[in-house]
């Protein structure tokens, strides 16, 4: 029988395995720019659990500084996205803003005609 340890490392990395192909699959077909985020986001965190569980299955500490590094990075890169994503919202809400105003003010100075025809 094996060791539990070995065991539980194994399922950990079957799982994480899955967990990565469904992830994958999310990135590809995500069909918002967050769900993307979301996914790569996720994806970051799934390779830092794989680094960490080979720590455990190998007992090379190694692993841990550039999975600490690929941890920093991926949440700085989550930040940016997000920021970049709220940017984009204003500016698009500022476009139908003005919109809207163009519009408003178009109504204003160019009121309907009243009465119908004015072929008299």
């Amino acid at each position: 029988m094996p060791n539990m340890l070995d065991l539980s490392i194994t399922i950990a990395l079957g799982l994480l395995g899955a967990a990565a192909i469904l992830v994958a699959v999310r990135l590809a077909l995500g069909p918002t720019l967050a769900d993307r985020a979301l996914a790569l986001d996720l994806m970051g965190f799934l390779a830092v659990a794989f680094a960490a569980v080979l720590v455990l299955r190998t007992g090379h500490t190694a692993l841990f500084d550039p999975a600490m590094a690929l941890a920093l990075v991926a949440f700085l890169a989550t930040v940016a996205l997000a920021r970049f994503s709220l940017r984009v919202d204003q500016e698009r809400l500022s476009v139908t803003d003005r919109a809207a105003a163009a519009k408003a003010r178009r109504a204003r100075d160019c009121p309907p005609a009243e009465g119908g025809d004015t072929d008299d």
